[in-house]
C-alpha cells in the first residue's frame, strides 16, 4: 500500500508509520511511503519543544489511529501554534486526508520531562530573583535606601553581608507566602498551583479535550498557521 504526504507547511515535520522510525519531510515537499497494512501514523514538528521569548512552546506528536486506510490516499500536513495560556503554546501537526477515512487521536508531549526541568530552573530563578521585589516591593526599596546610608557608617563589607541578610530573608518569606497561598488560599477557591497548571498542559486527556472542543479560541488571540 502506498501514502504520499505533502508538507504544507513552513517547517520541517516527521512521519512516523506504524512502529517505524521517523521520516523527515521538508517544507513544500512531498513523500510517497510504502507499507503493507497500517492503522497508526505519527506527525510532529522537527524541532523540540522550547522557551520563545520567556513562553513555552510544547512540541505535541499526534498519533492518528485509524479504522480503515485506503490505498494511494494522500495526506496534507497542515502545522498550528496555537497559545492555550499565559505562557504556553502548543504546536502541532494536523493530517487531512483526501478520502473519508475514520480515525481517533492520541496526543503526547516527547520531551515532557526535558520542559518541567526548564520550568523548574525558572521557577528558582523567579523565587530567589523576582519574587522577593514582587511580594515585599515597598521592603526592597527601603532597604536599598537605607544600603547607602550603612555604606557610610559601618562600611562597604558589612552593609554588603547585611544587606545580603536582608535579602535571604525576604527570599524565605516569600516562600513562605507561596506555600500558604497554594496550600490555604487556592484550597478554598479550588486555584491550581502555578505548578500543577502548568503540569496539566503535559496530559492527553487535556490536550484530547482541547483539541476536541470546535470553539476554542486561543489566548488573547495569537494563533500561527
Amino acid at each position: 500500500m502506498n501514502i504520499e504526504f505533502f508538507n504544507n507547511s513552513n517547517k520541517t515535520v516527521l512521519v512516523r508509520i506504524a512502529s517505524k522510525s521517523f521520516t523527515k519531510i521538508e517544507p513544500h515537499n512531498r513523500i510517497f511511503m510504502s507499507c503493507e497494512e497500517t492503522k497508526f501514523i505519527s506527525v510532529k514538528v522537527c524541532e523540540p519543544s522550547h522557551i520563545e521569548k520567556g513562553k513555552y512552546v510544547l512540541s505535541i506528536e499526534t498519533k492518528y489511529c485509524f479504522d480503515n486506510l485506503n490505498e494511494n490516499v494522500i495526506f496534507t500536513i497542515t502545522r498550528e501554534k496555537i497559545r492555550v495560556g499565559a505562557d504556553v503554546y502548543f504546536e502541532r501537526l494536523f493530517i487531512i486526508p483526501d478520502k473519508d477515512i475514520c480515525f481517533i487521536e492520541e496526543f503526547s508531549v516527547p520531551d515532557a520531562e526535558e520542559m518541567k526541568k526548564l520550568f523548574k530552573k525558572k521557577r528558582r530563578k523567579q523565587i530567589l530573583l523576582i519574587r522577593p521585589l514582587e511580594y515585599f516591593t515597598g521592603l526592597v526599596l527601603i532597604s536599598l535606601v537605607l544600603f547607602f546610608f550603612a555604606l557610610k557608617r559601618i562600611g562597604l563589607i558589612y552593609t554588603i553581608l547585611c544587606y545580603m541578610c536582608v535579602y535571604i530573608f525576604m527570599v524565605c518569606l516569600s516562600c513562605i507566602v507561596e506555600w500558604f497561598w497554594n496550600a490555604v488560599f487556592k484550597k478554598i477557591f479550588k486555584a491550581k498551583s502555578e505548578k500543577d497548571k502548568f503540569y496539566s498542559y503535559f496530559d492527553n486527556s487535556f490536550i484530547f479535550n482541547y483539541y476536541s472542543n470546535s470553539n476554542r479560541e486561543p489566548f488573547i488571540g495569537e494563533v500561527e498557521n
